[in-house]
């Protein structure tokens, strides 16, 4: 963990390597070893430290490690919450322009002499991506504070995966401080000037979050149906009762219980999407992430009807 202070050596894509193992090794890796990444990101906020802290909550084969999700939801985001940046939101410029609304993203634990904020709608392009996907843009502190804010959002999705319901019931319980509430969320996805990366990424955290969690089934595909005449006259019209994806948490911080909202947003931006440019790496890297969504979406029963209790 101390050679991720010396990114000309290649230590990240080393440690990545070495975390490419079995869910029963990557067990194994030592306390130590988080509480060290999270020490080097005290002193600095840079994004390999939230990328290597997702490595570790997930096996080379693409399976969660809940042990490593719990120790991060412990260690990072319970007992080092200050690493986690703040984030505002300011009002549209005019009524009729909603979209010049803007979210503005700070480190919280920054002194006031150092203090300075980044308004997210100034890094939005076309190839924006490379905010994620790039090197680190250590010689421009706005845009390394933007990046690093990406990969904590990405560390969140991450300890979620895999239907962690202690994770999820963490942070839920702890969205309004850490801007991931279900309207948090839905703001970036809904709003077309945002960075495309940064909305790529509010989605994969609304799927791991909010969409797919327990106990969320997938809706099974009808392969034959029979129509039988006067059905309704002797079977009552009963719907089955679901159990409470969101039981114990405050009603503050659930999203409501049909998606309407979410399922407009994503159908409409990826309409607005449709049209691919090759050459709009950005554009391209958030449609992939609203098609996730919207799959998710359908395949866990978010386009059926349920009423308020969820039947």
């Amino acid at each position: 963990a101390p050679l991720l202070q010396h990114s000309q050596l290649g230590a990240e894509g080393v440690i990545k390597e070495a975390l490419r193992c079995p869910p029963e090794v990557l067990e194994t890796v030592p306390n130590d070893f988080f509480n060290l990444v999270i020490k080097h990101a005290r002193v600095q906020r840079l994004p390999r430290y939230p990328r290597v802290l997702a490595d570790a909550c997930t096996s080379s084969d693409g399976t969660p490690v809940p042990a490593n999700q719990d120790r991060v939801i412990q260690y990072f985001f319970t007992e080092a919450s200050e690493l986690i940046p703040a984030v505002r939101y300011s009002l549209p410029v005019t009524e009729s322009d909603t979209f010049s609304a803007d979210m503005w993203i700070s480190d919280r634990a920054a002194r006031r002499y150092d203090h300075f904020e980044v308004s997210c709608l100034s890094l939005a392009s076309d190839t924006d991506d490379v905010f994620l996907k790039g090197e680190e843009k250590v010689g421009d502190r706005e845009a390394l504070l933007f990046q690093y804010f990406l990969t904590v959002l990405e560390l969140m999705a991450a300890v979620c995966k895999g239907r962690n319901r202690n994770a999820s019931r963490q942070l839920m319980e702890q969205s309004d401080e850490f801007a991931c509430t279900y309207n948090d969320l839905l703001f970036v996805i809904k709003h077309e000037r945002m960075p495309h990366v940064l909305r790529a990424v509010a989605c994969s955290l609304m799927l791991q979050l909010y969409v797919e969690r327990e106990p969320h089934e997938e809706a099974s595909v009808i392969k034959r149906s029979r129509v039988w005449s006067k059905l309704h006259d002797s079977v009552p019209d009963e719907k089955p009762q679901r159990p409470d994806p969101f039981e114990g948490l405050a009603f503050s911080v659930r999203p409501p219980s049909s998606f309407n909202d979410l399922k407009d947003a994503v159908t409409s931006s990826l309409e607005a999407y449709s049209k691919i440019d090759l050459s709009s790496t950005g554009r391209t890297f958030a449609t992939l992430s609203y098609l996730r969504l919207c799959s998710a979406l359908a395949r866990f029963g978010a386009f059926h009807a349920y009423d308020a209790a969820r039947r």
